[in-house]
């Protein structure tokens, strides 16, 4: 299994400022979501447990010192920056990582000149830092700000995708529900200041209900500079408080209508200012805020309450308040800003990146007894930078479990063709970091296999057909946020072949058995044109009763079977059946034919005559719970005689090549787009 290796060293965590600690325990919470990460920190003296606590608790981590991390023993001074750097280079050595993580200014230096150089990420915490040699050598640099970006962009030649911004990352939420006015309050969190006092004053004219609340880092000293205490005490619904005291900030906010973030022009860019707004805006918030370019960059040129002055600051507070509009409008563009922020997105980007270091193919198990619809995909993935196992089942739920085991070790990526007892078995057994995909047709509801499926290690459930999807969500439970619709896929281009002269009267079926297929009805519907017009023939494609084992111990089966051919050959047309037997020639094969029928009972998606439909044969497909969201309506027959009625009709009608143009239907399956749609689910 494909695996990312990631060291981290931390030079001094005591040195490291709060705001810092938080992007870097973000980080390692980002890291250590994708369970295909090994990730070893390494500092220098070993950390007491509340210590490491500050950064991260995943007891998958690995964390190193500088005595553990080598055999050369504890040294009685501090070990130096030129130390760490041969720890380094000697755990590179032994453990081979893809990235290693610098944070730190000392062991910059040091390593200029080592191999391991070349995967060397420096965290970048100041300006400072960007003028180090080492930053302009590496393959990519973390950084935690816009503004360190744009520098390290100005002085390397690191793309866009090599200088990685570590934003605030916060947990993710749903808006649902929370853009309607509960109370006109609003939050501010700042000094005390007169302006802030009028504002509130101006504000409380012109709307009786309104409140605020501030918070203050430093009230009690601001109460006595400023004598305001007594003043803002005889406003009635002017509040302050000290924060982080009495309550949360997530529960002032949740008390709270909306955020007053508008700050002189000096501090508005702020990483400060940032970190308040997302705890505003995952909320569904809004928030009065500086019109500047970086935030119109966040929430977009249009955003209603950005503010250039005191004054008009005043003006957008009585709007949130007063216009409903405004307020829902601003507040799902600052929860939509937010979304860059929450975790599954900002981690998608960090991670993305960082994959790029590991340029080993992924590997894919594809699994299953039967893999005649899934042929094309399979090697699609062996021709394109992926590497391809097969584990193939000899029957529902037999296989070789010690090979199965083996392939598993190997795969990053484990497909289920079918949803039987290869199912049961991966879902049992999938490893930490493993995606499993299974894709179901029909047979699986006749099944009780997935029952005893662990979903919970399922990525996806792919079903083939808009029924089927309702059918396994109806009849298996399985969860719809599991279920996915990817319709099977046809070689359209194959059959694009010219049709054979003379076929005006041809009738084809693929596939006869078993029982369910009804070929019965394909016999009778034939029979019926056959005694209107002797020109009609039935060509047969595919495997006969004989050449199954399995069926032959069937009673029923092969009762059935036996009545339906002794009718052929008793029959006056019967040299007007040709059976063709089952082969790969199907192209040519469906060259000769003009009508192809689906006589089946039930079906999935039934890919026969879609072939023949991509061939330029007109469908005649019976009405099969499901059919009508895949085939022309025009094309479903209930009965045989109705089936027969439309094949005469369309034999006779003189202009039959408006019959034939289904390019625009089975280009929806073509195997280019299924193939698409596979890999941007797969291979995500």
């Amino acid at each position: 299994m494909k695996r990312l290796k990631i060291l981290l060293y931390v030079e001094r965590l005591s040195e490291v400022t709060p705001r810092s600690i938080v992007r870097l325990s973000s980080l390692i919470k980002v890291l250590m979501s994708d369970e295909k990460i090994e990730l070893s920190i390494l500092t220098k003296a070993a950390l007491p447990e509340e210590t490491k606590s500050v950064l991260s608790m995943d007891p998958k981590i690995q964390w190193l010192n500088s005595d553990n991390a080598t055999s050369a023993g504890n040294k009685d001074d501090e070990y130096s920056p030129p130390d760490m750097s041969d720890i380094i280079e000697q755990l590179d050595n032994e453990e081979q990582y893809h990235i290693i993580v610098l944070h730190g200014r000392e062991i910059m230096p040091a390593m200029v000149h080592k191999e391991y150089c070349q995967k060397a990420v420096p965290y970048v915490t100041d300006l400072v830092q960007i003028s180090n040699n080492m930053i302009r050598k590496s393959p990519a640099v973390f950084v935690e700000t816009a503004e360190l970006k744009y520098e390290v962009s100005k002085k390397t030649q690191l793309s866009e995708d090599e200088i990685i911004l570590l934003p605030p990352v916060v947990n993710d939420t749903s808006l649902k529900g929370r853009t309607q006015h509960r109370r006109f309050s609003m939050l501010y969190r700042g000094q005390i200041t007169d302006e802030i006092i009028n504002l509130f004053q101006a504000v409380k004219k012109k709307n009786q209900n309104f409140s605020m609340t501030i918070l203050s880092d430093n009230l009690d000293v601001e109460q006595k500079e400023l004598n305001l205490l007594n003043r803002y005490r005889k406003l009635e619904g002017l509040e302050a408080n000290k924060l982080g005291m009495e309550k949360e900030i997530g529960q002032y906010i949740d008390e709270s209508e909306f955020g007053y973030l508008y700050y002189p022009s000096t501090h508005c860019d702020s990483e400060d200012i940032l970190e308040q707004f997302l705890e505003y805006a995952i909320q569904g918030k809004p928030v009065i805020i500086n019109r500047t370019v970086q935030w119109q960059k966040i929430l977009g040129g249009k955003y209603p309450l950005f503010v250039d002055d005191l004054q008009e600051a005043k003006e957008k507070v009585i709007l949130a308040l007063s216009d409903q509009g405004t307020y829902k409008l601003a507040a799902e563009q600052c929860f939509t800003a937010s979304l860059a922020f929450q975790f599954p997105v900002a981690s998608k980007m960090i991670l993305n990146k960082l994959w790029k270091f590991n340029q080993e193919k992924q590997t894919i198990l594809f699994a299953g007894h039967d893999f005649k619809f899934l042929k094309e995909y399979i090697d699609f993935c062996k021709t394109n930078h992926l590497h391809v196992l097969i584990d193939e089942w000899g029957s529902h739920n037999v296989h070789d479990i010690e090979r199965s085991r083996q392939l598993m070790q190997e795969a990053d990526i484990i497909f289920c063709e079918w949803g039987l007892g290869n199912t049961v078995f991966y879902s049992n057994h999938k490893l930490p970091g493993q995606r499993l995909y299974i894709r179901v047709h029909r047979q699986e509801l006749e099944t009780n296999y997935l029952h005893d499926v662990n979903f919970e290690n399922v990525t996806n459930v792919i079903a083939i057909s808009p029924y089927i999807f309702e059918e396994f969500n109806r009849l298996k439970k399985i969860p719809r946020d599991k279920l996915i619709l990817i319709q099977n896929m046809v070689d359209v281009e194959k059959y694009q072949q010219p049709k054979k002269e003379n076929i005006k009267y041809n009738i084809g079926i693929m596939g006869i058995l078993p029982k369910l297929k009804r070929f019965d009805r394909a016999v009778r519907i034939f029979e019926k044109l056959w005694e209107k017009d002797k020109r009609y023939k039935l060509f047969i494609k595919g495997k006969l009763p004989e050449d199954l084992p399995w069926l032959k111990n069937r009673k029923a089966e092969m009762n059935y079977f036996t009545k339906v051919f002794d009718k052929i050959n008793d029959a006056p047309w019967k040299d007007n059946l040709i059976f063709d037997g089952h082969g790969d020639n199907v192209a040519e094969w469906l060259t000769h034919v003009n009508f192809m029928l689906s006589t089946s009972e039930i079906e999935s998606f039934h890919l026969a005559p879609m072939e023949g439909m991509a061939s330029g044969a007109t469908p005649i497909v019976f009405n099969w719970p499901g059919s009508d969201t895949i085939y022309p309506k025009e094309f479903i027959v209930n009965e045989i005689d109705e089936a027969v009625e439309l094949i005469l009709k369309l034999t006779d009608e003189d202009d039959t090549e408006k019959c034939k143009n289904f390019l625009p239907i089975v280009e929806k399956y073509d195997k280019s787009n299924i193939i698409e749609r596979l890999n941007e689910l797969i291979l995500k």
